[in-house]
Order: structure tokens, then C-alpha cells, then sequence
């Protein structure tokens, strides 16, 4: 893709104003930061060597990723897996100041320490991969600011084992965000009829598919192709089932 750029965490990191930051080497930082101009990296389509959690306090931003664009505002979360393809088309707010958020970046390394099986916990999840923004209710975003706070409190620390905390408290957040997008998944199966289980069982293979093959392969015909399935039936069934395109 033309003008693609892969970025490193701390180019990242660099890039912000920051009213409240802390890290941890390389591989782990925690901000609060602002954007009002898309310049420099964020004005060409950027890969980041990194997972990263937005979650918008104040602002709208449109961003593309992977070619769809999505609107992140006051409220929402972002999830960035590594290889995904970003680019901030526009800056909306009511704000002089711009685009207020809450980041977290990770190196592959430092998630990959985690007590967790990242991928296994979010691309199975039809839900996640179809839409990487989600809008959080009142309680969820009461409990996301304190596990927040709390990691950037101990990240700020003297404490022996912070690293140790952090990870703990960060594995936390991926359950937690794994359940939100888990309980939109469910409301969109919630209507699924008793008499599809063919489909269902079309359906988990499909996951299985895309579990192994969605770092490289994001066309349903590719899919289609592997269950000797019309990509229209293929989409059929997973827009029956899961209530999302494909």
C-alpha cells in the first residue's frame, strides 16, 4: 500500500502531547494524551509493531482500519491487534484542544508474557473482527477508568514487582473487553432459530478458518473455498448467525 508505514512503539509514543504518561522499557506505556492534528505518522497509512487499547474521553475521530472506516468517540473503545493497517482520516470535536484519549501499547513480547492467549481470546469473535470499536455503558466505563488508574499508578511506582502488577491488571482489561464484545455477540444470537444447527456448525468452522488464516487472508472467498461453499452462502450463514457481515 502506498505510503505505508511501519511504526515502533515508542515513534508512537513520541508522536503525542502527553499530560500523564509512564513505561516500562520498551514494550509497555500507559498515556493520556491529545490529538488535534493528524500529521506526521498519523497522515499516511501506519502499521504499529504493537497491540494498543484507545479509549476516547473526550472528541471524534474517523480512522480508517484495514480500509473500513470507523468513528471513535466520547465513550468508545479501540482495540489494535499487531498487522492491522491505520490511518486517521479526520479529527471531529467540540473542543479547541482536539481528540482526548487514554492509550495503552504493548509489544507482541510483553502481551505474549501475559497470563492469557490473546488471540485465542478476541479472533474467534466475530463480533471483535467486524467492528474493532465498541461503545462502553456507564458501569463499563466506571470499571475500565479504574483498572486505568490503577495500572498507571503502579506503572508510575517504585513497587519490586510493578511489571508483574501491570501484567496482572492488563490481563484483567482483556477478559473485561473480551466480555464486552462477547455480551454484543450474544444479543446478535439471541434471535438465532433452533433449526440452524447446520449452519452453526458451518459457522464454528469457519472461526476455526479464520483463527488460523486471518493474518493473511481476509477475503471470504478464501473461507468459502475451504468449506466448498458459494462466498454469497458463506455470508449468508454468518450474517444469520452472528448478525454481522462478513
Amino acid at each position: 500500500q502506498k505510503n505505508l508505514r511501519d511504526v515502533t512503539i515508542p515513534t508512537f509514543v513520541n508522536a503525542f502531547p502527553k499530560s500523564l504518561d509512564a513505561g516500562l522499557g520498551e514494550d509497555f506505556y500507559i498515556l493520556d494524551a491529545k490529538l488535534h492534528d493528524p500529521k506526521k505518522i498519523l497522515s499516511y497509512p501506519f502499521r504499529l509493531e504493537g497491540y494498543m487499547v484507545i479509549y476516547c474521553v473526550r472528541g471524534r475521530i474517523k480512522l480508517n482500519v484495514n480500509l473500513r472506516e470507523y468513528e471513535l468517540r466520547e465513550g468508545m473503545l479501540f482495540l489494535n491487534f499487531p498487522g492491522n493497517i491505520i490511518r486517521i482520516n479526520e479529527i471531529i470535536s467540540d473542543e479547541e484542544d482536539g481528540f482526548f484519549y487514554t492509550c495503552v501499547i504493548m509489544s507482541r513480547e510483553f502481551v505474549g508474557n501475559l497470563l492469557l492467549d490473546i488471540n485465542r481470546l478476541f479472533t474467534q469473535n466475530i463480533s471483535f473482527r467486524d467492528t474493532p470499536c465498541i461503545e462502553l455503558n456507564e458501569s463499563q466505563k466506571a470499571l475500565l477508568h479504574e483498572h486505568l488508574n490503577l495500572m498507571m499508578s503502579v506503572a508510575q511506582s517504585e513497587s519490586k514487582f510493578k511489571v508483574e502488577q501491570v501484567r496482572a491488571i492488563l490481563s484483567s482489561v482483556f477478559y473485561f473487553i473480551s466480555g464486552v464484545w462477547e455480551d454484543k455477540a450474544s444479543e446478535n444470537r439471541h434471535n438465532v432459530s433452533a433449526g440452524s444447527g447446520r449452519a452453526r456448525m458451518v459457522f464454528e468452522h469457519f472461526i476455526q478458518l479464520v483463527t488460523e488464516f486471518h493474518t493473511s487472508n481476509r477475503n471470504v472467498g478464501f473461507y468459502a473455498e475451504k468449506l466448498d461453499l458459494t462466498p454469497k452462502y458463506l455470508s449468508r450463514i454468518i450474517k444469520d448467525v452472528s448478525g454481522r457481515s462478513a
